[in-house]
């Protein structure tokens, strides 16, 4: 992966995003073979384990890296600035030089169904060394049935080699005594297994949407003496969680940050990490704006 690709994933995290949840078009990618080469492939939730990367030559010649191939390096989630025009301009309702809400506004509508956690999923691997140079073609197969689109490599002559991912402080390399610790570091950014907790009401409005709580507490138990639990809040901007637990029970209260309701049910979600087991089908007490206890809302517990 070189340095114009780095930067521009960095600067472009949402780049094709429109292509859909099913996946996306990525920009162009061009590097020898042998060389580490990063590919947006879309929002979606992939897990390194689950995904089959066959790559065809321009000489015919096909390469496939089966789950667990120690070429397919990593695969990340890389998240917009919190300060970028994208999530300042679609809180604010403002163009902030680039089309920003607009932009954001049909990210909401035609790709994510309104969930405002954006991400795009990059994925990471080593080029075959034998590749034929000329465009070469990759297609990806996620076993968990995530649709993703071949992707376009043009292979340059002559022979590459693995990027290494050395992490730099300064303008000096920062190495550690534990030599096994750096070659993990790309897999330690990938997604752990968690639970997706997810919230819906069976009462609707005059409209036939449902009905949003403006605060809602969940109760719920883990297996004892396996991982500890960690709850993400996949959107800090509009929502605040404060949670307790004990080793055994777990207690969550999920409110919005300016004191405004939230507009989508789907904004409530959040995530139980920490390599627990056994949660349990989560107590639900939702409240509206006045305190007033609500009825008809439930959490769905999905694990990833």
């Amino acid at each position: 992966m070189n340095a114009r690709t780095t930067l521009l994933l960095l600067l472009l995290p949402l780049m094709g995003a429109m292509g859909g949840c099913v996946g996306m078009q990525s920009f162009g990618t061009a590097a020898r073979a042998g060389d580490t080469v990063a590919l947006p492939v879309g929002w979606l939730n992939l897990k390194r384990e689950n995904l089959t990367v066959k790559i065809t030559d321009a000489g015919s010649n096909v390469t496939t890296y089966l789950p667990g191939n120690t070429a397919v390096k990593s695969v990340v989630k890389l998240y917009p600035d919190p300060s970028s025009g994208l999530v300042v301009g679609e809180r604010t309702q403002q163009d902030l030089g680039n089309s920003d809400s607009t932009i954001a506004s049909n990210i909401n509508q035609y790709v994510t169904s309104g969930d405002r956690e954006w991400w795009q999923s990059t994925l990471i691997l080593n080029l075959p060394a034998t590749l034929v140079p000329g465009k070469a073609v990759i297609n990806v197969t996620d076993s968990a049935g995530g649709q993703i689109y071949p992707i376009s490599v043009e292979v340059l002559p002559g022979v590459g080699s693995e990027n290494k991912f050395n992490v730099y402080r300064g303008a000096a390399q920062f190495t550690m005594s534990l030599s096994n610790v750096w070659p993990n570091f790309l897999k330690s950014l990938e997604t752990t297994s968690r639970y997706a907790v997810t919230f819906s009401n069976s009462n609707l409005d005059a409209n036939g949407n449902e009905i949003v709580p403006h605060s809602i507490q969940l109760d719920a138990t883990y297996t004892a003496g396996i991982g500890k639990p960690w709850v993400v809040n996949p959107r800090g901007d509009i929502k605040n969680i404060i949670w307790t637990e004990n080793g055994s029970n777990l207690r969550i209260m999920v409110t919005p940050t300016k004191g405004n309701t939230l507009g989508l049910m789907v904004q409530e979600k959040i995530y139980i990490a920490g390599g627990i087991t056994g949660l349990s089908q989560p107590i639900v007490k939702a409240y509206d704006i006045n305190g007033t206890l609500m009825t008809g809302v439930t959490a769905t517990v999905t694990p990833q």
